[in-house]
């Protein structure tokens, strides 16, 4: 999914914690900001993979990636490595929970982290995406070593 349906959406959903279950500003804005940034991984593999620290360049990039995985048949993609985001698993939200129990601010971040993962999922099953592109990182580094990479 595009940043600017999470910004968007993650939005929205820090509104609806603010009206209706009156969280505090600094708390929405946890959330609102937890929505989208922690798409800093892609930013991160740009950065891995072609040794630039351009955010321009890596925007572009990850989107021409993006357009051209979602051009291939399902049966394709089932060849290929799937890109490791470290933030997009159920492992980094499983230790966000963890980390709640010591700071209501991990709890925060969770829901953000939580609205971002569940629009993937969304846009995942809208693309007939690999559903379990973005379930577990540790999974997808096993199941990688298999696999040829994408380009």
């Amino acid at each position: 999914m595009y940043p600017k349906w999470h910004i968007l959406y993650g939005f929205i959903f820090s509104c609806i914690f603010y009206f209706f279950f009156e969280f505090s500003f600094l708390a929405c804005s946890i959330i609102f900001l937890s929505s989208f940034l922690f798409d800093v991984d892609h930013y991160l593999n740009y950065v891995f993979k072609n040794r630039d620290f351009s955010i321009k360049k890596a925007y572009l990039w990850n989107i021409q990636r993006g357009r051209r995985w979602r051009m291939l048949p399902y049966k394709e993609k089932q060849k290929h490595k799937i890109t490791f985001f470290m933030f997009h698993g159920i492992e980094f939200m499983l230790l966000l929970i963890i980390l709640s129990y010591f700071n209501v601010l991990f709890f925060l971040m969770f829901l953000g982290v939580f609205l971002h993962m569940v629009l993937d999922y969304i846009d995942i099953f809208y693309q007939h995406d690999l559903w379990y592109s973005k379930f577990s990182e540790i999974y997808i580094l096993v199941r990688n070593k298999k696999k040829k990479e994408f380009s």
